[in-house]
């Protein structure tokens, strides 16, 4: 499927940026000026033609109102937004919350303040938006809206094969998973593993319907269960014979090595969605499929009692928003810690201290600078002064543990504590 991208540009640079890649990680072709290239149209036309061509459209508006081509009386960016109208587009419109500050030399003087004032009023009062602040919180935003709205309107994951060469693609992959099928099958010998063995041609015959159909997303998401069930069924076997080295191409546990991962897909692939990119979504079991297809091999619900596709699919762009939270959460993070500056900290001889900040422990490895140290937790930088700790206190130490407050004479003596205290000792 395909996504057009509007917005201005001066202003929304990495803004554009961080949208598409979460479009592009959610598996969507990403239609966007930047890749336009040289196309014998004028602007408004190309931009035009580009959004007939996309199923869905995404806005995105902060403190500029663009480019007015002459003999217009609107913006690009707004004859976007009317075009998609026109046509029918599904919309989505983010809008720069208030308070957020961008640099005044991208902001437009004069009278286009008013403009793309009056243009934000005309979009809230026709649209639901959601308003973003920096380019990681608009990505957060993107995937979570389209996300859920691909997962609610199965009719827009259809893909049709438009040409030969898509349908061409499409035979060669489904004869491909046969074959895979076959050499799955024959290691299911074992009479402990019959309800895993149904459960992999039923999943396998859904997958080979969807491709054939263009729900490749739902061929997507069915590979990655059926990745966690070969993996279920190597992990719970007591078939000597079903090894990763015998069978190359089994799932390892979520977060495994990159290796027999990559195994995998050679093993049984995936059915491409969208731009083949870096930035595509990868197609790892999840730790909720994984769970899902555990407790379904461990019951004896049928498969067919269970809407697959809503099953597979129920929170299949929650990772790619987390992806984002995350990155947007050490950003802030670093952010902050970047006004308050380096704060002063003493550490013991043996490197351990503690953030003057969040107050959590640290020990400075061999491989921290002994002069400004980061804390992992909540990003301060710390200016390091080593000193020897004081002789602790205090303790009533037996059998290596303080009878008063239960601190162990090892990390006493280490970090300087005395038996009233519940920190380290500034001193």
């Amino acid at each position: 499927m395909k996504v057009f991208l509007s917005s201005t540009y001066a202003d929304l640079v990495e803004h554009r940026k961080a949208a598409a890649e979460a479009l592009e990680r959610l598996g969507q072709q990403v239609g966007r000026m930047e890749i336009f290239g040289a196309r014998p149209h004028e602007p408004s036309a190309a931009c035009r033609r580009e959004i007939e061509d996309c199923h869905l459209f995404v806005g995105i508006y902060a403190h500029r109102y663009g480019y007015v081509p002459p003999a217009s009386k609107t913006s690009i960016t707004e004859q976007e937004l009317v075009h998609a109208q026109q046509t029918n587009k599904p919309i989505f419109c983010f809008v720069v919350a208030d308070d957020y500050e961008l640099p005044a030399a991208v902001i437009e003087p004069g009278a286009a303040i008013e403009r793309v004032q009056e243009l934000k009023r005309k979009i809230r009062s026709e649209f639901v938006v959601d308003t973003f602040r920096e380019p990681l919180d608009l990505a957060v935003k993107v995937a979570t809206s389209v996300g859920r709205f691909l997962l609610q309107h199965p009719e827009v994951r259809t893909v049709p094969a438009e040409n030969d060469l898509a349908k061409r693609d499409r035979a060669t992959l489904i004869s491909l998973l046969e074959v895979r099928k076959e050499a799955i099958v024959r290691r299911f010998r074992d009479a402990q593993l019959l309800r895993v063995n149904a459960l992999f041609l039923e999943l396998h015959d859904k997958n080979i319907k969807a491709i054939e159909q263009g729900q490749l997303l739902l061929s997507h998401e069915l590979t990655s269960h059926i990745h966690a069930l070969l993996w279920l069924k190597m992990k719970d076997s007591d078939d000597p014979s079903w090894t990763s080295e015998d069978v190359p191409g089994l799932l390892y546990e979520p977060g495994g090595r990159e290796r027999e991962q990559a195994e995998i897909v050679a093993d049984y692939p995936a059915a491409p969605i969208g731009r083949e990119s870096s930035a595509a979504r990868e197609n790892w079991p999840r730790a909720s499929a994984y769970s899902r297809i555990k407790r379904l091999a461990s019951s004896d619900q049928p498969l067919s009692a269970i809407d697959v596709e809503k099953w597979c699919l129920e929170d299949w762009w929650q990772p790619v928003a987390m992806h984002f939270e995350t990155r947007l959460r050490t950003e802030r993070k670093e952010a902050d810690a970047s006004r308050r500056g380096p704060m002063e900290t003493r550490v013991t001889s043996g490197g351990a201290g503690r953030c003057p900040f969040c107050k959590e422990p640290f020990t400075l490895s061999r491989k921290d600078s002994d002069d400004l140290y980061t804390c992992r937790h909540c990003r301060t930088r710390m200016q390091i002064t080593r000193v020897t700790p004081e002789t602790p206190r205090g303790h009533d130490f037996v059998n290596g543990l303080c009878r008063k407050c239960g601190r162990s004479e090892h990390a006493a003596t280490f970090f300087g504590w005395h038996c009233d205290d519940n920190a380290y000792r500034d001193h």
